[in-house]
């Protein structure tokens, strides 16, 4: 997997769908909560992105780096060992957007 293969916006939905599954493990309701609504409005840039064709996300989304894709990756797997096949599938269909 070759995070530098995906263009920004297909690595902001990348990083969205990883925190997405990744806090499904979350035990702790406040972060959980917190973490989704983060999710929530990262979804709504994204939409809004489209619609209007801005050229740049929020700065949480922008600082997202190759090094936070691997640390998300490795955890993501660390929780369950099957996430790798997600992790994979939903890698491959933001490389298809590039492509």
């Amino acid at each position: 997997m070759d995070i530098t293969k995906l263009e920004h916006k297909s690595k902001s939905l990348f990083a969205i769908k990883l925190a997405e599954k990744a806090s499904s493990y979350l035990q702790e309701s406040n972060a959980r909560s917190l973490i989704n609504k983060a999710i929530e409005v990262s979804w709504k840039w994204i939409h809004t992105e489209e619609k209007v064709g801005a050229k740049y996300f929020p700065e949480p989304i922008e600082i997202v780096d190759d090094n936070i894709f691997t640390h998300m990756v490795h955890s993501l797997t660390l929780c369950d060992d099957m996430e790798r096949e997600y992790i994979e599938e939903v890698y491959q269909k933001c490389l298809e957007e590039v492509e």
